[in-house]
């Protein structure tokens, strides 16, 4: 069942994605699945319409705002439907796929989910379509050893040894004495090295024997390494990199043992020429700003322990002014990066500049990853300027995005019931804290805000 391009699928197949291309950016997700879904009942191979699809679950789940309890109650209650795709796919491979899609929008970021749409797409051999859902599901959890485990040996099965690497080289990472982990990266190695060509005709185990490279493995699947292993690891990093200078992947892993070894312009420059090679590449951008504060806090370490006070004064000067203007740089280079935008946002929070700070925000609230922060962060710059009831409405949305009752969701209520104090609301401020209180007693000052509301009115 091989994959088939956008372009040639069927027109009715190609109207309804565009719809559903529309619809997300309307910011109508529900509609957009919808559309996505009965594009893929016309052409199920289409792996640009899953994309989409996968995007638009992944924006309503995050919406939802389900904690760890809730998406525990949500596996639960989708078992029923995870036993019946299962079913299907001995019999039914199709029909399984199509469960297992609906499975996957009960929660897209499960990898119990998209393992059941893997195994219905290798049934109907279709293993890209199981690995695109499995790489989403990587995105948001990339130390999950059960995943990268089982994506490892898919891209095994299907003979793409170097992805399988990668995987296998993350899960010795996060499971560096785990014996098996660290053999299925020796065999992916091995399997890489002779789908290249450069040991054909020797056995997985001889070419491995006998490379470097195995001593290499060993090395990275230490916990604790030495000077000397991390030269090693920077040597042989270099090496793979001046052979494949345009492998994104090559790069950051350098530029990752250069930072540990403190190497940090090296680091900053590998990043660079990773940044030439790969424009627009925002992680990458990211990346090396992350490198050079770093680097700051490096040179403010080592003036610390010299005791030298102007040297540290000035140096976290630097720092601060690189943080803001980097901020500001990163949102005129990536105006649609609403993680750049809250970052700004902040900085022009912590400056007291609220004007700025609200229009950063009220952008990056359209982020399911930063839309409570936003929201809760602009009700602080509503309040800073005197604008209690605009404030409230800021900290009210924060909070329906707030399911569960943990730090973020205290933090919210007790600003509510602070506000609702100075503006004369005893009764809500009364019950902001005391239901922090049932829960955390030792929250802030809300025992003594409680304590102190029960006298005034006696």
């Amino acid at each position: 069942m091989p994959v088939v391009e956008l372009k040639d699928a069927p027109k009715k197949a190609r109207d309804l994605f565009e719809k559903g291309r529309a619809a997300m950016e309307r910011g109508n997700p529900d509609y957009a699945i919808d559309m996505f879904l009965a594009s893929l009942d016309m052409e199920p191979r289409l792996l640009e319409v899953r994309k989409y699809l996968r995007a638009a679950q992944v924006k309503m789940f995050k919406e939802k705002g389900q904690g760890k309890f809730g998406r525990q109650v949500g596996a639960l209650l989708a078992l029923p439907a995870a036993m019946k795709a299962k079913s299907l796919i001995k019999k039914d491979p199709a029909a399984a796929l199509r469960a297992a899609e609906k499975l996957m929008g009960t929660d897209p970021l499960s990898f119990a989910n998209a393992q059941v749409l893997s195994e219905a797409a290798v049934a109907l051999d279709a293993p890209q379509i199981g690995i695109q859902a499995l790489e989403v599901v990587r995105e948001h959890d990339p130390r999950n050893p059960a995943l990268l485990k089982y994506l490892g040996q898919l891209y095994s099965s299907i003979l793409q040894p170097q992805a399988a690497r990668e995987c296998f080289e993350a899960l010795v990472a996060v499971k560096p004495d785990d014996v098996e982990a660290v053999k299925l990266l020796k065999d992916s190695v091995a399997e890489a090295t002779i789908q290249k060509g450069s040991w054909e005709g020797q056995s997985f185990r001889g070419s491995l024997a006998n490379a470097d490279e195995a001593v290499d493995l060993e090395r990275q699947a230490k916990a604790v390494k030495t000077e000397d292993d991390m030269a090693l690891l920077i040597t042989e990093a270099r090496r793979k990199v001046e052979a494949g200078p345009r492998n994104v992947n090559y790069q950051r892993a350098l530029a990752d043992y250069l930072v540990r070894a403190r190497q940090f312009d090296e680091a900053i420059g590998v990043l660079e020429k990773a940044m030439e090679a790969n424009p627009g590449d925002p992680q990458l951008d990211r990346t090396a700003s992350q490198v050079r504060v770093k680097k700051f806090d490096h040179l403010i370490a080592e003036a610390g322990k010299a005791g030298q006070a102007e040297e540290i004064e000035r140096l976290q000067k630097e720092r601060t002014d690189f943080i803001f203007a980097d901020a500001r740089e990163k949102v005129e280079r990536y105006p649609n990066d609403l993680d750049f935008r809250h970052q700004l946002a902040l900085q022009f929070f912590q400056r007291e500049m609220y004007n700025e700070a609200i229009r950063e925000f009220q952008l990056a609230q359209r982020s399911p990853k930063h839309g409570t922060s936003a929201s809760y962060h602009i009700g602080q710059c509503f309040k800073a300027k005197g604008q209690h009831d605009m404030a409230m409405e800021q900290f009210e949305k924060a909070l329906d995005l707030l399911p569960t009752m943990d730090d973020m969701k205290k933090q919210v209520m007790y600003e509510m019931g602070i506000l609702a104090q100075e503006t004369g609301d005893r009764d809500r401020a009364m019950r902001m804290f005391k239901e922090i209180y049932s829960v955390d007693i030792s929250f802030r000052d809300v025992a003594d805000r409680i304590d102190q509301m029960y006298s005034s009115s006696t």
